[in-house]
């Protein structure tokens, strides 16, 4: 099966652009075999991935025919159709997506999963994501936008958590890049956390840290900043 992922928003994309319902045929009218955005319809898959529209819902789809690369960061199709909504998709499609979750919905993913793009959460959004997740890029987490995640996750990039966001992390966690809160954002950490940058708490952000940590940058609270913290 030729197959990509996508989000939208019960069913509309970008532009007010309008998928038919699962299962049934869509394609573009506009189709043009040009690697640049328009002219089909758009997603990711293995051949290229990274970015992906805002949207409250998560789809998988089948295409016909063939696949242009748009700057390696998606592709586009002439005809494509809606298998799979959410939580019906395999966890494996999920390796070549990142998540841009808004629009005040509610998403519950798959138990065991790797997400090798990015996950962006907000305007009262939540995410619920499994047990065992692997986030290859960065986590954002703001306007309302709520993230529970795992007992056990990896995330390659950095966190930054803003303007009334909210983010649980497990118990065991690995942050690659830097950890950002601020603006009313709060921060839950877990009890065993490894961050490989620095932590910025300002700006009427809370960060709550667990009671074993390993930093390899520098910790700064200012500006109104609350930095609750156990045994460092």
């Amino acid at each position: 099966m030729q197959w990509m992922i996508r989000m939208d928003t019960d069913g509309v994309s970008y532009n007010g652009f309008t998928w038919q319902p699962k299962g049934e045929w869509t394609e573009a009218l506009d189709w043009n075999e040009q690697p640049e955005c328009g002219g089909g319809l758009h997603g990711q898959n293995e051949m290229a991935w990274g970015f992906v529209n805002s949207g409250n819902r998560i789809v998988l789809c089948e295409y016909e025919g063939k696949a242009i690369k748009i700057d390696n960061i998606k592709i586009k199709v002439k005809r494509a159709k809606i298998i799979a909504i959410n939580e019906e998709i395999p966890a494996k499609y999920f390796s070549w997506t990142s998540i841009c979750l808004m629009e005040g919905a509610t998403l519950h993913l798959p138990q065991a999963m790797k997400i090798g793009g990015y996950v962006n959460v907000e305007g009262g959004g939540t995410l619920h994501l499994p047990q065992v997740v692997k986030i290859g890029r960065d986590v954002v987490v703001h306007k309302g936008g709520t993230l529970n995640l795992p007992q056990a996750v990896k995330i390659g990039g950095y966190v930054d958590v803003r303007e009334g966001g909210t983010l649980h992390l497990p118990k065991a966690v690995e942050i690659g890049g830097y950890v950002n809160v601020e603006g009313g954002g709060t921060l839950h950490l877990p009890q065993v956390v490894k961050i490989g940058r620095d932590v910025v708490v300002h700006k009427g952000g809370t960060l709550n840290l667990p009671q074993v940590a390993e930093i390899r940058g520098v910790v700064n609270v200012e500006e109104g900043g609350k930095l609750n913290r156990g045994q460092l």
